[in-house]
């Protein structure tokens, strides 16, 4: 004798979907607070020395902005600052070789 209860394919397919919609939900939830968290770190530490915790001042140096701490004094570059730099630095040095030649 089978006791097996029958299964409705309408009951499995709303159980499936109440399933999705509270996965989707709770992703969305999930999403939602790790945003905020990264929100939450970057203003805790904008502006604030990775070294010292010290407040950060913007400093000009040839037209880049650069961050520099008010308290240790280390140099900070933003993304791709350090090849404008560089870049900079190197057509000075240039200029200055063609001067001897």
């Amino acid at each position: 004798m089978d006791i097996t209860p029958a299964v409705n394919p309408e009951d499995m397919h709303v159980a499936r979907h109440e399933f999705e919609m509270r996965a989707k939900a709770e992703e969305a939830k999930r999403g939602k607070l790790e945003e905020q968290e990264r929100t939450r770190r970057r203003e805790l530490h904008h502006m604030c020395c990775p070294k010292c915790g010290s407040t950060l001042l913007t400093v000009d140096y040839k037209g880049i902005a650069i961050d520099e701490c008010s308290h240790c004094k280390g140099v900070w570059l933003d993304h791709s600052e350090l090849e404008q730099i560089l870049r900079l630095e190197r057509t000075t040095l240039d200029k200055f070789v063609k001067l001897f030649r």
